[in-house]
């Protein structure tokens, strides 16, 4: 019976005919049998792969009826028993045995390996013959239906790069061959699909030599350094060096013989571990250790249209979701979906505007994901609570759309989780369908250590394996500081193996990352390193340090056209992967540096007050700017004298236009101020003159006052006189008595 799984699952009987498998389950469990053959396949393994972490309650007894049906599947007459000698019953497990039967995947390494040896020992035409076999069983991508599984994403990218390396052993054969003309197209097709594999230029450059195109074979290098120097940062291996300039010489050995032998040429010093940066999706084959929950993740998609990774910082959300969930979506984990669309943003400052974007990227697709990484940004960096609400009901909506066909995925900070519980549409959504995204177990950590560094070439001694898990496991955060001890494990490297000696004398894990920023501060002279500090507190937001985050900042906030030392110290914090640059911005490669460099450390706990008024003076800088510099953005008052203050010191950390938007700003307060001044004079001036009238007023009142009252007087007078005179011809002597009585009332004068 022949097993294939070079391709789509297949069965052969004896006599080459196809043996049907029904049921999906019943062909994934005989798919992780056929991987593990001649092994023993714990019965919590199976029962994982097919349920994750939910599994029923009569899982066990499930999968005993499972296993019974393809054991008649493969042999439909019980009488004969083949079928259980196939699939063994091994205590709490099942086995596969191989014996007497044939898997393609284990037949195409023999071949290849056979195929290898010949060429190493001078025999190219039987390596060709053998290696020709060993890539004709291959009938598309291994365990093509499982690779979203665990034990089909990594046997899967096992085989696929023994394949290539295949591939390049026989253009090696045919090259000694002397089959020089038609492997030149073929060559260059193949470094434009993996331009990253320096193998494949060293064999295009030896191709193109042997046919007579010695300026074509130069050019080739120099293809492959700038692609080299800008993908990875490094230069081209020795052994391409070395052919370069046997090239230059016309070394008659070309002629001959392979300019380097396999080995030399093969050497692709690719580092596989990212430090503290991401697993972007191109990644994807470089990254292991989270197969489960990929395989766990896609099956929440299954009739699904949102799904939530919750997980504390450091715990490896970003690169689950971009190289993890994202590639096995694009591989076409889930029926159709290589063909659907996919759109990744960041909330930002500005969500609903990030999420339109996508939305209008991605068109008319019959089918789209929307990857939303870093979801916390929308309590972190946007301040306006009605774009956050806005935002909230936009995902909600289109998640909830009736027919809708965009699915939305995001990966959030669980310390941000409990914030989400105000938005209530979206909290009922993010409850229905999420991971949490715990520390890798045992068994998940020694597979990001060991398979990243064998997809490379390269080999650990299985006591610093040892040690590292133990270092890691059950630690909080750790994922970050183990990927970082790893890459300066890399840069350590002696004949492409990773040692424990050389971990020990670089500290270990803890430290790992102040030692990785502290070499590139030391590569800094005095005015880099200022420039270094300001860069990095411009990527912290503001806070104290046990709340600080990263912050994405635009590339125009540090001047770098304008500021040698500052660009300067962005390439050597770029290149040692503390910060990463995308699409215009700049960013701290993980939040542990934040938390794990004492130095970065010591200068956030230095000016935590000023780093929190220089965010606020960045942000309306910006809003100055695009709002086309009005006046009435500008700081004024209390507002503008408090960041005057604070920024006095503080000058060199300020850029070119945060320092104009305060120039405009004290000018426009010093235009007020002396508008004020003049204001201030007209109206004392102003008050003078009124005072004046005022004062004239009053004399003139007074005048005429006194004149009234001696125009009064002198009509009482006149009036006590003719009253006077009548008393004193009165007849009457009561009447003369009682006028001459008035008249001395009016005036006693009188």
């Amino acid at each position: 019976m022949r097993f294939l799984v070079l391709g789509p699952l297949e069965v052969m009987d004896d006599g080459d005919q196809p043996v049907q498998i029904a049921g999906a389950k019943e062909r994934m469990i005989l798919a992780h049998l056929i991987a593990n053959a001649d092994r023993v396949v714990p019965t919590d393994d199976l029962i994982d792969e097919l349920w994750g972490e939910d599994p029923p309650r009569t899982a066990e007894r499930t999968l005993r009826s499972y296993i019974s049906r393809l054991r008649r599947f493969l042999d439909p007459d019980p009488s004969t028993e083949m079928a259980t000698e196939i699939l063994r019953s091994r205590g709490d497990g099942y086995e596969l045995t191989a014996d007497g039967h044939r898997i393609d995947a284990v037949r195409f390494e023999q071949l290849a390996g056979e195929g290898h040896r010949f060429l190493e020992v001078g025999d190219p035409e039987g390596a060709a013959q053998l290696l020709e076999e060993a890539l004709r069983l291959w009938r598309g991508a291994a365990y093509q239906e499982y690779r979203y599984t665990g034990f089909g994403g990594s046997e899967g990218e096992r085989l696929e790069e023994l394949r290539r390396t295949a591939i390049e052993d026989h253009i090696d054969a045919r090259l000694v061959n002397g089959d020089t003309g038609s492997l030149v197209a073929d060559l260059e097709g193949m470094v434009r699909e993996e331009p990253l594999r320096e193998r494949r230029w060293g064999q295009l450059m030896l191709a193109l030599y042997r046919a007579g195109r010695q300026a074509e074979a130069l050019k080739a290098f120099t293809r492959a350094r700038a692609v080299l120097v800008d993908e990875l940062g490094i230069e081209p291996g020795p052994g391409v060096q070395r052919l370069q300039a046997a090239i230059l010489a016309h070394d008659p050995a070309l002629d001959r013989e392979l300019a380097a032998h396999p080995e030399s040429v093969r050497a692709v010093d690719v580092c596989p571990y990212k430090g503290l940066a991401r697993f972007e999706t191109e990644d994807a084959e470089f990254f292991f250790g989270r197969e489960h929950m990929v395989a766990e993740a896609i099956g929440h998609l299954v009739g699904g249209r949102f799904f939530a990774l919750v997980g504390a910082s450091g715990s490896g959300k970003s690169s689950l979701l971009r190289a993890g969930l994202l590639h096995a979506l694009r591989s076409g984990a889930l029926p159709g979906s290589d063909r659907w669309a996919y759109a990744v943003i960041r909330p930002g400052n500005h969500p609903r505007e990030q999420l339109d974007r996508a939305t209008k990227e991605l068109g008319d697709a019959s089918r789209a994901v929307i990857a939303v990484d870093q979801f916390e940004e929308i309590f972190t960096a946007c301040s306006d609570d009605s774009e956050r609400q806005a935002f909230f009901d936009a995902v909600t909506r289109t998640v909830l759309q009736p027919e809708g066909t965009v699915t939305i995925v995001i990966a959030m900070r669980a310390d941000f989780y409990g914030r989400c519980a105000k938005h209530r549409a979206f909290a009922s959504l993010l409850a229905s369908d999420q991971i949490l995204v715990g520390p890798m177990d045992a068994k998940e950590l020694r597979s990001a250590i060991v398979r990243p560094a064998e997809h490379a070439g390269l080999s650990t001694e299985e006591e610093l394996v040892d040690v590292l898990v133990s270092d890691t496991l059950d630690q909080p955060g750790a994922l970050p500081l183990l990927s970082t001890a790893l890459l300066e494990l890399w840069t350590r490297r002696r004949d492409r193996t990773l040692s424990l000696d050389e971990y020990r004398r670089s500290g270990g894990v803890e430290g790992a990352v102040a030692r990785l920023a502290e070499d590139a501060y030391g590569r800094l002279d005095r005015n880099e390193q200022e420039a270094a500090k300001r860069i990095l507190l411009r990527l912290a937001s503001p806070g104290e340090v046990a709340s600080v985050v990263r912050r994405r900042a635009p590339l125009s906030e540090f001047d770098l056209d304008r500021d040698p030392p500052t660009s300067r110290a962005m390439a050597i914090l770029t290149e040692a992967r503390l910060v990463t640059v995308a699409e215009g911005t700049a960013e701290v490669a993980h939040e542990a540096l934040l938390r794990e460099w004492p130095r970065l450390r010591k200068w956030l706990e230095e000016d935590s007050e000023w780093r929190s008024l220089h965010r606020n003076l960045t942000a309306s800088t910006h809003a100055w700017d695009e709002g086309g510099r009005d006046d009435a953005d500008l700081y004024r008052g209390a507002r503008l004298a408090a960041t005057l203050e604070w920024a006095a010191p503080h000058d060199a950390d300020l850029n070119e236009l945060e320092q104009d938007f305060l120039r405009s700003s004290r000018s426009a307060a010093e235009g007020e101020a002396a508008r004020t001044r003049r204001t201030n004079r007209r109206l004392r001036s102003l008050l003078a003159g009124v005072a004046v009238l005022l004062a004239f007023s009053l004399v003139i009142g007074g005048l005429a006052l006194s004149q009234r009252n001696q125009a009064r007087n002198g009509l009482a007078i006149a009036d006590a006189g003719r009253l006077a005179s009548r008393s004193r011809v009165e007849q009457d002597p009561v009447l003369a008595l009682v006028l001459a009585r008035e008249a001395v009332n009016l005036n006693d004068s009188a």
